[in-house]
C-alpha cells in the first residue's frame, strides 16, 4: 500500500507528497539508530533524517542533543514540515501512527493543514526517577532533559526510568493521586514495595498503551491499593 496514494489524474496531483530529495536522508528508524545518531553539525543549526517505513515522518537533530519528530507536508506550492512529538518520550512506533493520522486528514481527506496540526510548543511531560531504595519520583516538566540532569546531577545514584507526554489521563496528578498511599512525607517520591508504579511504566512507556487501557489499568489498580484491604 502506497503511502502517498497514486493515481494518474491531474485532479490528484496536488495531493502528491514530494520525492525524497536526498536518498541519504532516507533511514529505517530504530532506537538503536536515534540513540547513537550524531550527525556532523558544523555550520549547521539542524539536519534531519527520513523514515524510510513512513516517508512523511522525519527526526530533527538539534545541537542540544533533542530528537524531534516532524510531519513533512506538500500540497501545490506550499512545502512545510512542523513538529509533533519528541524522541524518546514519543516512540517511533507513536510517531509514525501519528504521522500517518495526520497524512489521512490533510492529504486523504483534503482538510487544512493549519486546522488538523495542533502544535504544542511547551508540552508537559511526566517522568520517573528511581533511587538507590528503590523509590520513585513522579514528576512533570516542560522542560524535562534539563530538568533530569538537574536532579541527576543533584542527587546520587537516580536515574530516570521513564518518560511520557501528559494526557488527561496519564499525568503527574493523577498519579500522585493514585499512589498517594505511598508517598514519602513533603516530597514526590513513592515507595514501590508492590510494583504498582514500575506496573504502570511499563505498560504506558514500555508498551505505549494507549489512554483506555492505562485509564482501566489505573482503576484496576486503585482497588487493589485502597478496596483490597477493605474487610
Amino acid at each position: 500500500m502506497a503511502l502517498y496514494g497514486g493515481g494518474n489524474g491531474k485532479a490528484r496531483e496536488n495531493k502528491q507528497m514530494p520525492k525524497l530529495a536526498n536518498n541519504k536522508r532516507l533511514v529505517m528508524f530504530t532506537d538503536n539508530y536515534l540513540q547513537n545518531w550524531s550527525p556532523d553539525m558544523v555550520a549547521r543549526k539542524s539536519t534531519y533524517i527520513r523514515d524510510e517505513k513512513v516517508n512523511c515522518l522525519l527526526c530533527c537533530f538539534s545541537k542540544r542533543g533533542s530528537h524531534s519528530f516532524a510531519y513533512d507536508y506538500r500540497k501545490g506550492n506550499v512545502h512545510k514540515s512542523k513538529v509533533f512529538g519528541y524522541y524518546p518520550a514519543m516512540s517511533i512506533k507513536q510517531a509514525r501512527k501519528k504521522a500517518l493520522e495526520i497524512q489521512t486528514e490533510v492529504i486523504e481527506k483534503d482538510r487544512e493543514y493549519d486546522d488538523v496540526f495542533e502544535v504544542h510548543r511547551h508540552p508537559s511531560y511526566i517522568y520517573f526517577l528511581e533511587n538507590k531504595s528503590k523509590q520513585i519520583k513522579i514528576g512533570r516538566s516542560t522542560d524535562w532533559m534539563a530538568r533530569i540532569k538537574e536532579l541527576t546531577v543533584a542527587t546520587e545514584d537516580v536515574r530516570l526510568i521513564g518518560i511520557r507526554l501528559e494526557s488527561n489521563v496519564f499525568n503527574e496528578t493523577a498519579c500522585h493521586q493514585l499512589y498517594r498511599k505511598y508517598r514519602q512525607q513533603n516530597n514526590e517520591w513513592f515507595d514501590d514495595k508492590s510494583n504498582e508504579i514500575k506496573k504502570l511504566i511499563t505498560a504506558a512507556i514500555v508498551y505505549g498503551e494507549n489512554d483506555k487501557m492505562l485509564a482501566q489499568l489505573m482503576e484496576e489498580q486503585h482497588k487493589n491499593i485502597y478496596e483490597s484491604t477493605v474487610s
